[in-house]
This record gives C-alpha cells, sequence and structure tokens, in this order.
C-alpha cells in the first residue's frame, strides 16, 4: 500500500527509480480507516509523520508541510489496530458520536467559503506565534511528568514488569493506571494545542486553562491504560477529562503553580518544602530540575 500512495514503480523496469506520488506533496491528506492498513503502510507513516521524509531503497522522497487527517473505528473488530509508535505521532483526536438519525436539512442559499490552503497556513503561522510565559510552560511539564511520577525507574521498565503499586502511598494517583509513560512528543502535542486554543479565545498568550483544555485530545490515545479505565469510563478522554483534569489536577493546581513561583523566585528550598509537605512526586521532579545538585525523586521525598 505505501507503494501505491507513496511512490510509484515500474513493473516494466522494477529496477528504475520509483517516483513520488502526489500525496506527498499535498497540503491536506487524508488517510481513510488507519487501523486496516498493513505493516508496511504503518511503518512508511513513521517517518512519513514525523520526518518530513521517507525512504525506498536507496532514495529519500521529502514530505511537504501540511495537516493529516486520519480517521478510525475503535469498536470495528475486524481490523488489526494500530501501532504505539505511529499513535504517538499523532498529534490530536477528536472523537465524533455516531448520530445514526440525520434528519433532512436544507443548505443555506449561501453558505461560507471554506479556508483557502495560504489562509490555513497564515493561521499556523498565527497560531505559532501565540507566546509561553514561563509558569504556563512549567505547568505543562509538570502535566506531562504527572503521568510519569513513580519511584520507581519506570521509563526504562517493560511492558511485564509488575511494579508494587497495590503497596505504594501514590497508588491512588493516575500512573496505577498505566501500562506505559508518555514520551515527549506528546508534550509537544499538548503545547501546539493549547496554543490553538488561546488563538481562537482570541489571547496572545497560553493559559493554565489552555493547556487542561488541551490535555485529553493530545494523551489519550496515546497512554496505554489498564482495562478497569475502560470498563469504568466511556473512553479516556472523558477520563482524562473528569477525572485527571478535574479531580486530580484540579486539586494539585494550587501547590504547582506555588512551587513554579518558588522555583521562579530562584527558591528551590521552598520547592523541596512543597515536595516534602505534600509528598507530590511532581513537585519533587520540579526541584530536581532547580537545584544544582541532582536528586532523584525518592531522595526528594524522602
Amino acid at each position: 500500500m505505501d507503494t501505491d500512495t507513496l511512490y510509484s514503480i515500474s513493473f516494466a523496469n522494477p529496477d528504475a527509480p520509483a517516483k513520488p506520488r502526489k500525496f506527498l506533496s499535498a497540503r491536506f491528506r487524508y488517510i481513510n480507516e488507519l487501523p486496516r492498513s498493513n505493516p508496511a503502510w504503518q511503518n512508511a507513516l513513521l517517518s512519513f509523520f514525523s520526518e518530513g521524509s521517507i525512504s525506498f531503497r536507496d532514495q529519500t522522497f521529502a514530505v511537504s508541510p501540511g495537516v493529516n487527517f486520519c480517521d478510525r473505528n475503535p469498536d470495528d473488530i475486524g481490523q488489526d489496530g494500530v501501532v504505539r509508535a505511529l499513535l504517538d505521532r499523532v498529534d490530536h483526536e477528536i472523537i465524533i458520536p455516531d448520530h445514526s438519525y440525520r434528519p433532512r436539512v436544507s443548505m443555506p442559499e449561501k453558505s461560507e467559503a471554506p479556508l483557502s490552503s495560504d489562509e490555513m497556513e497564515q493561521i499556523w503561522q498565527q497560531v505559532g506565534e501565540i507566546r509561553i510565559g514561563e509558569s504556563a510552560w512549567d505547568f505543562a511539564h509538570m502535566v506531562n511528568q504527572y503521568f510519569s511520577s513513580c519511584l520507581r525507574p519506570r521509563s526504562i521498565a517493560n511492558r511485564l514488569f509488575e511494579l508494587p503499586c497495590e503497596e505504594c502511598a501514590h497508588r491512588n494517583e493516575v500512573c496505577n493506571k498505566l501500562r506505559s509513560t508518555p514520551g515527549q512528543r506528546a508534550l509537544n502535542s499538548m503545547i501546539s494545542l493549547a496554543r490553538a486554543f488561546a488563538w481562537l479565545r482570541g489571547g496572545g498568550e497560553v493559559s493554565i486553562q489552555d493547556i487542561e483544555q488541551a490535555l485529553p485530545y493530545t494523551y489519550a490515545h496515546r497512554l496505554d491504560f489498564h482495562h478497569e479505565v475502560f470498563r469504568e469510563w466511556p473512553n479516556p478522554q472523558v477520563y482524562l477529562r473528569e477525572h485527571v483534569v478535574g479531580g486530580h489536577l484540579e486539586a494539585k493546581k494550587e501547590r504547582w503553580l506555588s512551587a513554579i513561583a518558588a522555583k521562579q523566585a530562584n527558591e528551590p528550598q521552598r520547592v523541596l518544602q512543597i515536595a516534602r509537605e505534600t509528598d507530590d512526586l511532581v513537585v519533587a521532579w520540579l526541584y530536581t530540575h532547580c537545584s544544582k545538585r541532582q536528586f532523584s525523586t525518592e531522595e526528594v521525598v524522602a
């Protein structure tokens, strides 16, 4: 499928150089039923999405900047699924409910013309210019760290390693619901979408609320949840929006912002004090990034 869509080869002369197809230079691209694609196609999309180029044999083809739309039916039992590495390269996911009843509607005589590619590019440029202050920057990194914080070196543990979560004092945190931790791409996507939300509301700078609003759309499809999340919640986005953002993070926000303020005021001992008083692993992580000495999270909260 990758040869059908990304480049063409001559069956009459298989040794001839491959030719890139228009899909590579399109500004808007649509990939239908992503989970039904074969492994070769998904493997080709890894570099297509993140590297800006693809390789075939000894040739490398550039991928023009653009927007890629993919769709999937998560309840399709006939699909093989999408590999985690590819999901990690999908910036944002929007869950569209099924409206089986479609009422007849009359189209207005005059409808707004869709945005042109040039207009979209101007908007992208404006979104990219939205500022993100130090407080919002630190808060976004603390949110990302929240999904990874653990007294054990979890980021290098294999999926089958059984963490002693039931014995841990932090067992009620979201980490107990995850099989693996997110990477840098999730953080980058959240900041990018937060900038877009700031642009939509007419703001010139990313707010804490913009980051919280962006979180479910950028992390839900990347995180590998345990089965109880799927049993207890309609979908991971609802879980993140209502239980994590509206619950866990809301309860931690005041002390996180206090720790950020102390960090910016060059008061690492105050950050350490907050971490130990609240037994907060994320604040402990923040302390390790504002102290001249190197500590492990376990040493900070001990």
